[in-house]
């Protein structure tokens, strides 16, 4: 007898979660208040597939975490120079 694959759950937009922190709140909700469990979701649950609504959110996400990545990097090397530190030891 062959077994029968299951059906992938499909992300949507529009998905509503019935799990975890965010549970009641769809796929764009998390976007807006916890883009980066966005991009955990998506990087960490296997056997599902993203509508492409979802993917670009994601592209998004991922925009919003390098952009804010170079924002604190900046604050750190300008707060190294400030104390005195060298900035080529620590960065």
């Amino acid at each position: 007898m062959e077994m029968e694959k299951m059906k992938k759950k499909v992300f949507e937009k529009d998905t509503l979660l019935t799990f975890g922190k965010h549970r009641g709140f769809t796929i764009e909700d998390i976007f807006s208040m916890d883009y980066q469990y966005l991009i955990w979701m998506y990087e960490n649950f296997e056997d599902n597939e993203w509508s492409n609504e979802v993917e670009k959110l994601v592209t998004l996400a991922y925009d919003k975490k390098s952009e804010e990545d170079r924002f604190y990097d900046s604050l750190d090397a300008e707060w190294a120079s400030e104390l005195g530190f060298d900035q080529s030891d620590y960065f």
